[in-house]
């Protein structure tokens, strides 16, 4: 087991979600020690996101103090032991925890795969570090997706959410049209140049201008992030054949109303789209491919706002921010 200069304490402080409290709460536990294939990673920063608001709602786990925190950045100080391991050992690395085991990112530690670890450019800050992974990640396979299904135009959900502005500036580099939706009107102007058309699904005439939208450009794809109706009145405006991917679930509804006839006589489909899934569908090869598509647009069209940043401590403050600004961009937790 290898690990850099600098002691390491035995403490540390994380932020677990209590089952039983139905909250989050910050703990001081024994810093974990890495295993085999394993490295442990001095967090620097850690951005929250709508599956860590999830997590916290207690619909996505039945487990008592669970690891909340799903992407960071920090530095590797040592190694469990492993080749891949060794290699990342003292470099500044962008993180994913896909299954946290003794702590999220959501700490001052914290264990993880040295393949979830992608090592950081020197001009790359440890903020830009930390909003690094799923949001650009997915965009790219977002692209990907639809420049391999020859899309000529998109629906895309959550127009404000990072991802979908993202995926926005990515399309318009191939030509492929998007159109934005948005929940409130007062939304559209801080986005209106990024897309072709922006839908406020809030209004009355929502329906008739989406229809009509999807007829003008013969939309057959779409990219939802909210569920619920929403997917279903989607689905149902495509064109034949259209194919439908739901990505994520804002409207945190617990069902999902698709229009039954457009699926058994319009031969549409809804997919569900999960970037683990899409990137084991590329392979090691095309995997690194990716990555290497994300560091080099992180200041680009991947960059990420950032609207606040708040102490390990002030996490209630944090989450509650978020919550009220999500459309102004990410939130970091600091340990420091």
């Amino acid at each position: 087991m290898e690990s850099k200069k600098g002691e390491i304490p035995k403490m540390m402080k994380a932020i677990f979600y209590d089952k039983k409290e139905n909250k989050a709460i910050l703990k001081e536990v024994p810093t974990p020690n890495p295993k085999s294939g394993e490295v442990l990673i001095k967090v620097e920063a850690s951005g929250i996101n709508w599956v860590d608001l999830m997590i916290l709602s207690g619909k996505e786990t039945t487990f008592s103090n669970f690891p909340v925190g799903l992407e960071g950045s920090g530095t590797v100080v040592k190694n469990g032991g492993g080749f891949w391991g060794w290699l990342k050992l003292g470099c500044r690395v962008a993180v994913g925890i896909l299954n946290p085991q003794d702590t999220g990112c959501w700490a001052e530690y914290v264990i993880a795969n040295p393949f979830m670890c992608q090592t950081l450019d020197e001009k790359a800050t440890f903020e830009e570090g930390a909003l690094a992974l799923f949001n650009p990640l997915t965009a790219i396979l977002i692209l990907d997706k639809l420049v391999s299904m020859k899309a000529k135009a998109v629906i895309m959900t959550g127009a404000c959410s990072t991802l979908s502005i993202m995926v926005a500036k990515l399309c318009k580099e191939k030509k492929i049209s998007v159109i934005g939706i948005v929940r409130r009107e007062e939304q559209v102007d801080q986005i209106k140049s990024l897309y072709e058309r922006i839908l406020v699904s809030s209004l009355e005439t929502f329906m008739d201008e989406l229809k009509k939208v999807s007829e003008e450009k013969k939309i057959k794809y779409a990219f939802d992030c909210v569920g619920g109706e929403m997917s279903g009145k989607i689905l149902k405006v495509l064109e034949r054949g259209g194919r439908l991917f739901i990505f994520g679930n804002m409207s945190e509804e617990e069902t999902i109303k698709l229009p039954t006839l457009e699926i058994v006589f319009k031969d549409k489909v809804v997919e569900i789209f999960a970037s683990g899934l899409e990137m084991k569908k590329k392979g090691v090869l095309g995997s690194i491919c990716v990555l290497s598509r994300v560091k080099k647009n992180l200041k680009t069209s991947l960059k990420t706002k950032i609207s606040k940043e708040f102490p390990l401590e002030k996490f209630d403050d944090a989450i509650s921010f978020y919550k009220q600004h999500m459309s102004e961009g990410k939130v970091l937790i600091k340990p420091k």
